[in-house]
């Protein structure tokens, strides 16, 4: 199955860049431009595209505010987490062009250990479980979780360099639901 990834219903112009370097990215994903869908809408495009899971993300202030993680169970949308983002690096801002074939997901070794981080590791391993499959085209991707000491940090790197690559996104909370909601 695959990731679906869309926007809010009135994306500003970084919002959509946004989308369109974590397709990049995000190996097995498709971003779509929502318009005025409606949530109902994208489950149907879910259903008849084979999806089984929405990346949303959400605009505050005119730049990305949150990513809204979504499963499709029994064609009804259920949210799992929410990232409430503080600060984007984009790949446009650095000029680098990055595309990826393979991505997995690990803490940075240099972080002390929070229970928060491994929550964090371990949903996203979940929820990207099946962009661990080779694609031919691209290059490996490391999605590193690390804690700058008041925030979580999600650098996507060149895994064969070890070197960023963005988006780099810095979290400032995060929300979970519960599986029963």
């Amino acid at each position: 199955m695959a990731i679906l990834i869309t926007t809010s219903r009135r994306p500003t112009r970084r919002v959509r860049v946004l989308a369109k370097e974590l397709k990049r990215v995000i190996p097995h994903s498709t971003r779509i431009q929502r318009g005025k869908s409606s949530l109902r809408k994208l489950v149907d495009v879910m259903v008849s595209e084979g999806f089984d899971r929405l990346l949303l993300i959400e605009t505050r202030r005119g730049n990305p505010g949150g990513l809204v993680f979504y499963h499709l169970v029994d064609n009804h949308l259920t949210r799992r987490a929410t990232l409430h983002l503080i600060g984007v690096s984009l790949q446009l801002d650095k000029k680098i062009r990055f595309h990826s074939s393979v991505l997995d997901v690990e803490i940075d070794k240099g972080t002390p250990s929070l229970r928060q981080l491994g929550l964090i590791q371990g949903f996203l391993a979940e929820f990207l479980k099946d962009v661990y499959y080779h694609q031919p085209r691209g290059r490996p991707c490391t999605l590193m979780i690390s804690h700058d000491g008041e925030n979580f940090v999600l650098e996507f790197r060149d895994a064969d360099r070890g070197v960023p690559m963005n988006p780099t996104l810095k979290v400032g909370g995060v929300k979970w639901q519960d599986e029963s909601s």
